[in-house]
């Protein structure tokens, strides 16, 4: 553990510098007796002990310990504490080894004892015993090195023995200083804990704490900056309670957000959003009330004023007023709903309308009308009621074709209805009809007839007219029951299928399910059954991947949400979803995307790199990290090929097509390095042409020394052996012997026509396509058999060029294969784009 030296600079004459405590020595865990202000040591950590000063001892022998480093630790159990050893334990005892004994006071006449005088100097006895100096060098070591324990101790031990000087002043000032860190410590806690309860009066007493210990201009502005949030504060709190008091919506909402600026309690503004909902409902139900009223309709005005007494019945939050106007409003309401319910009455009442008329006295009981207001409405609806139970026998009568019947229904309604009422004239019409019955028999076997073969068939529109037919035939409802519940079946069928067919193209699952079943009962085709069973699998499917979807965008799960995205498009859901979907994987996306994507450009892998550019420009990102790796991509996927075509350049052993690779090359951007190797094998094949070329002239020529001076080139030159034996067969020929006899200056094969030479240095990267005058000849194939024999073989190799007879072309590129990074704009040689073709002319026999 280090403890600073509180001496200002350090130990006199040195700098300021930490020092660890010496290790305590181990002291045996033997329950010490607790008592607060005690110095003990405390197991932070098992092997590592701090020391501290007891605070508080619980009850159950719990401990509360504040280390020398301020942090307080509560509830430390008794097992994990123990004395210090090194503790300042103020008690009469043996001193302990090396502490000098007390000395005579005439020997050491220090000042502090008063015996000196002032301006005299102290004398400090050269006789002073080992003992004495040892204790002073331990004090000053203690001191140098900042062990404030130590120190403590040996002053301690000092005192016992009174033994003083400067270099106990100096312990003391050392300790002195280490207290008024300490206590300038305590402040800046107590600061803390001030700024962090937002208490006036704890930070009033913090900046008194903080001024008395010398920390006012460090610690003073941030206590006044809290000083002035608090009461910022309490003004937005104040202001909340007024608003609210005066039930002025805008106003509290303003408050509120006045509030959520200064960080008021989450409390007080959780109760201020409540009181700003409860006024914006009673507000808006006071005005449904108004308009409901204004625009005169029951149904809406009784729904307004439920909801108003559902609304009005809350309890009122405690930041907002009563206001007498809620109740005012409530019964006007009332009242208006009474007026229209008499006026409604009023009109059913004149327009004989016995079934409204009932409905609207039985809701005349709940809008709080007297029944003396309403009680003629009763005998209007008590006389229609007997008109119509009158008419409706009258009618049953007459339907029943019951001649009895229909005469003593007629009896009974001439009280109640008029002579000439309709109901009266059918009645009397019935009875003329009856006297013909007999006349309708044939009718009712045909139409019953007609009503057989009706049901047996599936025309829906022949059954009705059948049905119909018995009506006017007067059959009865059993002789027909058959018929209609054939026409019921074959109309629930139609239903149902037409049910099945909404419900496919409404996109309800369950609606379509209740469909299906529906129509299964109705025997419904199995044909439109199965095209219901595909959309419900659909439907089903789709809402399988929406759950798949939310579960994805919950989890944060990028491979989850594509898979579900293209699960989605395949499942047919809507555009508004996909897109929302792909908008949830391009914000998940877009994170890892950018790093893979910085990743990708510094190693340098163009497969990597492709992979990470794809991924950033599927997930939605632009700007000019996405442009500089598909600018990258291309150059890497453009040195690749033409790598690639290079490599195949040197495979061929063809100079014009490695020529041409390497200017390829040199445009493309690859540097010397790669294309040196190339060089070197484009000289050493031009050389081998040259020297083939030297052979060929020199035996046409027949000169025996030409021709081995050529052998001698192509040696050097690296041709094929049987080339070699060719030619010297042929010089021997020419010569009869062996070789010629030697030359001074040696001959080096001249060339017999200098115009087969290179106008540009090979080694040097050329400002344009290096040219060769004369002819450019294929190499020759390797001999076999007895070809290389034959004395004619070079003759059918070659022939000689002719001057004159020359003209330049221009070798067509190698055309790339379309994935190339030249088809993307990157040295594109292709033939459709002159702008970016850049050709190698040659020069060609003709």
């Amino acid at each position: 553990m280090l403890a600073p030296s509180p001496w200002p600079g350090g130990a006199p004459g040195g700098s300021f510098r930490f020092s660890p405590s010496p290790a305590p020595p181990a002291v045996a865990q033997c329950g010490p007796a607790l008592v607060p202000g005690l110095r003990v040591e405390a197991e932070w950590v098992p092997g590592r002990w701090h020391c501290g000063q007891v605070v508080e001892v619980a009850p159950d022998g719990a401990v509360t310990i504040r280390y020398d480093d301020g942090y307080l630790q509560k509830n430390v159990a008794h097992g994990k504490v123990r004395a210090a050893a090194n503790g300042p334990a103020i008690a009469s005892g043996p001193l302990r080894a090396g502490v000098p004994p007390p000395p005579p006071p005439a020997v050491y006449p220090w000042p502090e004892d008063g015996t000196a005088k002032p301006g005299e100097q102290v004398y400090v006895g050269e006789d002073e015993d080992p003992c004495t100096k040892k204790f002073r060098k331990r004090l000053s070591i203690a001191v140098d090195k900042g062990r404030t324990e130590e120190v403590q101790a040996l002053l301690l031990d000092a005192h016992k023995v009174g033994l003083q000087g400067p270099e106990v002043r100096w312990a003391r000032d050392v300790l002195l200083a280490a207290e008024a860190a300490e206590f300038r410590k305590s402040a800046v806690m107590l600061v803390e804990d001030a700024v962090e309860s937002g208490d006036y009066w704890k930070l009033q007493a913090a900046m008194q704490a903080a001024v008395g210990c010398g920390l006012g201009a460090e610690q003073a502005p941030r206590l006044k900056q809290a000083m002035r949030t608090h009461k910022a504060r309490s003004e937005a709190s104040r202001e909340l309670r007024r608003a609210a008091q005066v039930r002025d919506v805008p106003r509290l909402r303003t408050a509120i957000e006045g509030a959520l600026k200064v960080h008021l309690e989450e409390d007080v503004v959780k109760r201020a959003r409540a009181t700003l909902r409860a006024l914006q409902a009673r507000e808006s139900a006071r005005k449904e009330l108004r308009r409901a009223a204004e625009a005169k309709d029951m149904t809406r005005l009784k729904a307004a004023i439920i909801a108003a007494e559902k609304s009005f019945q809350e309890k009122v939050p405690e930041m907002c007023g009563d206001d007498p106007k809620e109740k005012q409003e409530l019964d006007a309401a009332r009242a208006a709903l009474r007026t229209h319910a008499m006026s409604r009455l009023s009109r059913l009442a004149d327009a004989e309308d016995i079934e409204s008329l009932g409905k609207g006295l039985q809701e005349l009981s709940g809008h709080g009308v007297p029944a003396e207001e309403w009680q003629h409405f009763e005998q209007r609806h008590s006389q229609l009621k007997t008109r119509q139970r009158c008419q409706d026998k009258l009618a049953q009568a007459t339907k029943a074709r019951d001649k009895d019947a229909i005469v003593a229904a007629m009896e009974d309604a001439k009280v109640v209805l008029e002579q000439n009422s309709e109901v009266i004239e059918i009645a009397q019409k019935t009875v003329s009809m009856l006297e013909a019955e007999e006349t309708m028999a044939k009718t009712r076997a045909e139409v019953a007839e007609e009503l057989t073969r009706s049901v047996h068939g599936e025309d829906q529109r022949r059954l009705i007219a059948a049905l119909t037919a018995a009506d006017a035939a007067g059959f009865t409802s059993s002789e027909v029951a058959f018929a209609r519940e054939r026409l019921r079946r074959l109309r629930a069928r139609v239903g149902a299928a037409q049910e099945l067919r909404e419900a496919a193209h409404s996109a309800d699952m369950y609606r379509l399910r209740a469909a299906i079943t529906a129509a299964k009962r109705a025997e419904v085709s199995e044909s439109e059954l199965a095209g219901a069973r595909e959309a419900l699998r659909c439907l089903e499917l789709q809402a399988d991947v929406r759950r798949s979807i939310e579960a994805a965008v919950t989890a944060k799960d990028v491979e989850l949400l594509r898979r579900c995205i293209e699960d989605g498009k395949q499942a047919g859901l809507n555009r508004q979803e996909v897109a929302r979907a792909q908008k949830h994987l391009q914000k998940l996306g877009q994170s890892s995307v950018g790093r893979e994507l910085a990743e990708a450009l510094q190693t340098g892998d163009a497969v990597r790199l492709r992979a990470a550019a794809r991924a950033a420009t599927d997930a939605g990102m632009t700007g000019a990290e996405v442009e500089s790796a598909w600018h990258r991509l291309r150059e890497l996927e453009s040195h690749s090929w033409l790598r690639q075509q290079l490599d195949g350049a040197l495979a061929s052993n063809d100079a014009v097509r490695l020529q041409a690779a390497i200017k390829q090359a040199e445009l493309g951007g690859l540097g010397p390095p790669e294309l040196s190797a190339a060089k070197r094998h484009l000289d050493a094949l031009n050389a081998r042409l040259h020297a083939r070329q030297e052979l060929h002239l020199a035996r046409t020529s027949g000169n025996p020394y030409a021709l081995l001076a050529a052998v001698r080139q192509g040696q050097e030159a690296g041709l094929p052996q049987h080339e070699l034996e060719v030619a010297r067969r042929s010089a021997e020929a020419f010569s009869g012997f062996d070789t010629g006899p030697d030359t001074v200056p040696q001959l080096s094969a001249p060339p017999t026509q200098p115009q087969v030479q290179l106008t540009a240095e090979r080694l040097e990267p050329p400002t344009m396509p290096p040219t060769i005058l004369g002819s450019l000849y294929p190499p020759p194939s390797q001999c076999h058999g007895g070809d290389a024999g034959d004395p004619g073989f070079y003759q059918q190799l070659q022939q000689p060029a002719r001057p004159g007879v020359q003209r330049q072309q221009s070798w067509p590129p190698i055309q790339p294969v379309p994935d190339s990074p030249l088809s993307v704009g990157v040295l594109t040689p292709f033939a459709n784009s002159p702008a970016k073709q850049v050709p190698a002319p040659h020069w060609t026999a003709i």
